[in-house]
């Protein structure tokens, strides 16, 4: 077990990069203790098992304070105690953001309004929650943090107060390793999302990962998959696991690459303030091969590297042209996974370590007919050289 370790990197011959903040979270380090040590790992075989993450909703005004995804304002409240808002709205295309109203109701949390933009969402909203289906979100108030959100239904505009918006658009699974070493993402009609190719048995993939949403499905899934590769390599395998959980909610979605109508930039990626009109204009311009549309338009080239725009980008270039995103595929995946400090690169390689010996092919016969070394390279003497006959 390895807490506080990020793979970072999946490599030839199956072997992973992964560093280890060892004093990242220490107020004093100690001085004899690296802040991070860096792992090269080699495995027979490999589970993935990395979840998904939530994809943004890209509407007008996404970018003020206070708007932020449902899954952020259910891990506040369930895991800390903390109300991200007095008066909370959620923007959702699928099930997930019923779960989160579910949830900040439990804990007393005013939920102003579900707005789901399924006509046929069959979804419950705890009572007492108004649901406005069919609709979507066209821009937010507020001048330092949202004070309302602005709601549209067939032309009919409707502004609703609240202080905070979480917004709910389906799940992307974290398949970064699995396309790390040429192998592109695979598009799922019927889920929505890329899933991750199929790369052999040396690496593979389990859960939500792999596109199995609800709790029970994942479990029995890891657990399935981690049997089989027990027993391949000639251990008893675990148990079967049939795990019961109770209140899951289906975690389906329809995808909804943008809310249209929207009266102010409706972004995409927050960090490099990329919107849709920019997608747009590097289609207009000749840059619509997502490749070139990133370089473009900088999207996916943060810090996050596309984790939240990556794929709402490739959604958009493809209804923009009325193709479909396997048309367009996603930019390529390249290590690292997060960001990695030289430091815990260069590792011991410090102090007197800082320069290593270096010599040359020719050290040992230099050395032996007394030649004068500087800086680890030798200055080989006039008289000792002579030409290989």
């Amino acid at each position: 077990m390895m807490p506080r370790t990020t793979v970072f990197g999946w490599y030839d011959d199956n072997v992973f990069g992964a560093v280890e903040r060892v004093q990242k979270h220490v107020a004093v380090p100690q001085a004899k203790l690296p802040v991070e040590r860096l792992w090269r790992i080699v495995a027979k075989r490999a589970l993935l098992a990395t979840g998904a993450e939530e994809r943004p909703l890209v509407f007008g005004g996404n970018d003020r304070p206070g708007v932020m995804m449902a899954s952020a304002l259910r891990t506040y409240a369930n895991r800390f105690g903390v109300a991200a808002g007095k008066s909370v709205a959620i923007f959702t295309n699928g099930s997930a953001g019923y779960r989160t109203a579910a949830d900040l109701a439990a804990h007393g949390v005013d939920v102003a309004a579900v707005v789901d933009s399924r006509a046929d969402a069959t979804d419950i909203a705890p009572d007492g929650v108004r649901v406005i289906r069919s609709a979507s979100v066209i821009d937010t108030k507020g001048r330092k943090r949202v004070s309302g959100v602005v709601v549209e239904r067939s032309g009919f505009e409707e502004t609703i107060a609240c202080d905070a918006i979480g917004m709910s658009g389906g799940w992307n699974p974290v398949i970064h390793l699995a396309c790390q070493r040429g192998a592109r993402a695979v598009w799922s009609e019927k889920l929505q999302t890329f899933l991750a190719p199929d790369v052999g048995n040396g690496l593979v993939v389990v859960g939500s990962a792999a596109g199995r949403y609800g709790l029970a499905d994942c479990l029995k899934d890891g657990a399935k998959k981690a049997s089989a590769i027990v027993a391949d390599l000639g251990f008893s395998s675990i148990a079967e696991v049939s795990p019961a959980v109770e209140g899951e909610i289906d975690p389906s979605f329809t995808a909804l690459w943008y809310s249209p109508g929207a009266k102010a930039k409706a972004f995409v990626d927050f960090q490099n303030d990329v919107h849709v009109k920019d997608i747009g204009l590097a289609l207009r311009e000749g840059f619509g091969h997502v490749e070139h549309a990133k370089r473009y338009t900088t999207n996916g080239m943060a810090t996050d590297q596309g984790k939240l725009s990556g794929i709402n980008a490739t959604g958009l270039l493809a209804a923009m042209q009325g193709i479909s995103p396997a048309d367009v595929g996603t930019t390529t995946f390249r290590p690292f996974y997060t960001p990695v400090a030289f430091g815990a690169l260069a590792g011991t390689s410090r102090d007197e370590h800082a320069a290593p010996v270096r010599k040359s092919p020719l050290h040992g016969w230099a050395q032996r007919n007394g030649a004068v070394f500087v800086d680890s390279w030798p200055v080989v003497p006039v008289g000792l050289f002579c030409p290989v006959r």
